[in-house]
C-alpha cells in the first residue's frame, strides 16, 4: 500500500493510492401482479471489503507526531480491516384507480460505498504536528431508508401529471 497527498506546481491537490478493495452488489427482483395491484419486491446485497491491513493507533498516539511522520507506515501497528455486508429490502406497489390514473408507494433501503479518500487517506499535513488525517477503511456504508407515496394521472396522450411526497433517513 502506498498513499500520498500533496499539491502539484499549480496548487491542485493530488491523491494516489495503491489498493484493491473488493466491492460488489447483486439484486433480485420479482414482479407480482394481482387484480388491481402490481407489486415489485426486491432484495439487494452490497459488499465492501477494504482488502488491506490498516493502522490500529488511537487518536492521541505518538505515531501521529512529527518524529514518526516518515516512519508511520513502516512502524505503526496494523491489523486486517473489516468489511461490510448489507442486505437491503425494496418494495414498490402500484394501484390503478382509473384507466388513466394510479397511486403508488415505494420503500427501500439503499447503501452507498464510502469514498476511497475517506477510507485510505494519510495526510502528511504541512503543519509541524506530523500526520493530520488518517482514513478509516472500516467505515460503515452509509444507509438511506426512503419512502415515497404518489399519484399519477395521464391527460390524453400528451401529459402526465405527477404528485409525490417522500421521506429519506440517512445514517452512517
Amino acid at each position: 500500500w502506498h498513499g500520498y497527498r500533496g499539491s502539484d506546481p499549480t496548487g491542485n491537490y493530488t491523491v494516489d493510492w495503491e489498493n484493491t478493495p473488493i466491492r460488489w452488489g447483486a439484486y433480485l427482483q420479482d414482479k407480482i401482479e394481482f387484480q388491481g395491484m402490481v407489486a415489485n419486491v426486491g432484495l439487494r446485497i452490497d459488499v465492501n471489503n477494504p482488502n488491506t491491513d490498516w493502522y490500529t493507533v488511537d487518536p492521541y498516539s505518538v505515531y501521529f507526531t512529527k518524529p514518526f511522520e516518515n516512519r508511520f507506515t513502516a512502524e505503526a501497528p496494523t491489523e486486517p480491516a473489516e468489511g461490510n455486508v448489507h442486505i437491503a429490502p425494496r418494495l414498490g406497489i402500484s394501484h390503478p384507480i382509473t384507466e388513466n390514473s394510479k397511486i403508488y408507494f415505494n420503500y427501500g433501503h439503499f447503501y452507498s460505498m464510502p469514498r476511497a479518500e475517506d477510507m485510505y487517506n494519510i495526510d502528511y499535513g504541512t503543519d509541524p504536528e506530523g500526520i493530520s488525517d488518517l482514513g478509516n477503511p472500516n467505515l460503515k456504508m452509509p444507509r438511506t431508508i426512503a419512502y415515497e407515496l404518489g399519484y399519477e394521472h395521464e391527460i390524453g396522450d400528451l401529459f402526465l401529471v405527477s404528485l409525490a411526497g417522500y421521506y429519506k433517513d440517512v445514517t452512517d
